[in-house]
């Protein structure tokens, strides 16, 4: 990545404006507290030794991937914060999408080929019922050639599935090109988007409570950004992302 190249190319009005670019850090979303909370602000990196992914798990962060985060200052209330999750999704899957084919395993992974090519996570800091922050993250792997022997089968990068070079400085403007778009758009919209390319619609999957898994049908996406699941005993539940993981997707092709 080139700091002066991605200024140069950025469309967006705020996002990435105010942009750093460091060699190495813990995680850039260590980086993003080092600033005054500027709307847009966006710290990447080339290397992370403590990448942060969901549930406090490790982010693995191999060479070549495009590791970055942004900040959102939304004017928006703290129930609308995991719709904020759903458009992440679906801004890298519209920038990715021009390049490779891929969908979104609910709520925030883009696939190619059952494979993980991209990771998000979503941070809310709320206060007196006012979403004051979301800390965007998001990993993709765009030149990755190689990943550690736990992610073999299960992630993928967008060199490795089309045989091109990958230009980041072009993706990670066009990400914050089309997240920008996203939470500017309409709402209705959007989710109707995002369920188009959501490969869990449909899918069988396992939702694993602290205390219990519930084997179902994905049957919806809801308004507010959760999963509706459908048991063979006819119990229909609803799955807010904070509660509990959803497995059983990445056989998408």
């Amino acid at each position: 990545m080139d700091r002066e190249k991605i200024l140069a190319t950025l469309r967006t009005a705020q996002l990435g404006r105010q942009f750093y670019l460091l060699e190495e850090t813990t995680s850039t979303f260590d980086a993003l507290k080092q600033h005054p909370p500027v709307h847009g602000l966006t710290v990447a990196a080339r290397r992370q030794t403590s990448g942060v992914g969901r549930r406090g798990k490790n982010w693995e962060s191999p060479s070549g991937g495009i590791y970055f985060s942004t900040l959102l200052l939304p004017d928006l209330s703290p129930a609308d914060a995991p719709f904020i999750t759903l458009l992440c999704a679906l801004s890298v899957h519209r920038a990715l999408d021009k390049r490779l084919p891929c969908g979104i395993k609910w709520p925030n992974d883009v696939v190619c080929g059952g494979k993980k090519v991209c990771g998000i996570l979503t941070l809310a800091n709320c206060a007196d019922n006012v979403l004051k922050s979301v800390s965007v993250g998001m990993g993709i792997n765009a030149n990755t050639l190689s990943f550690p022997d736990e992610l073999e089968g299960r992630a993928t990068s967008v060199r490795l599935e089309t045989g091109k070079t990958v230009d980041p400085n072009k993706l990670l403007c066009d990400i914050l090109y089309e997240l920008e778009l996203c939470l500017q758009g309409d709402r209705a919209a959007l989710l109707e988007e995002y369920k188009c390319h959501c490969v869990t619609l449909g899918a069988q999957v396992t939702a694993h409570f602290p205390d219990k898994e519930v084997k179902g049908t994905c049957t919806d996406i809801t308004p507010d950004g959760c999963l509706v699941l459908q048991t063979k005993d006819g119990q229909t539940l609803t799955v807010g992302s904070g509660e509990v993981s959803v497995r059983g997707i990445y056989g998408y092709v």
